[in-house]
């Protein structure tokens, strides 16, 4: 059964867990791929901005009604 526009009934976009996954994986990816590259002082940031946007991705999940990433991951 599917609503008029198109999407399966009780199926919702999780757009800020979306966001989440892209921003903490980006960043982290960033930081350990141009590391060798770049100094500390930009490395680190980098990194423990990834790092916390990941902690807030675990808190989202598990407030979040359909999250995209199951909690149990």
């Amino acid at each position: 059964m599917t609503r008029r526009d198109g999407q399966p009934v009780g199926w919702r976009i999780d757009a800020v867990g979306t966001l989440l996954v892209l921003g903490a994986v980006g960043l982290v990816c960033t930081a350990l791929t141009e590391a060798p590259g770049w100094p500390p002082s930009r490395t680190w940031p980098v990194l423990a901005a990834g790092l916390l946007i990941a902690a807030a991705l675990v808190l989202h999940v598990s407030q979040h009604r359909d999250p995209l990433v199951a909690p149990r991951l």
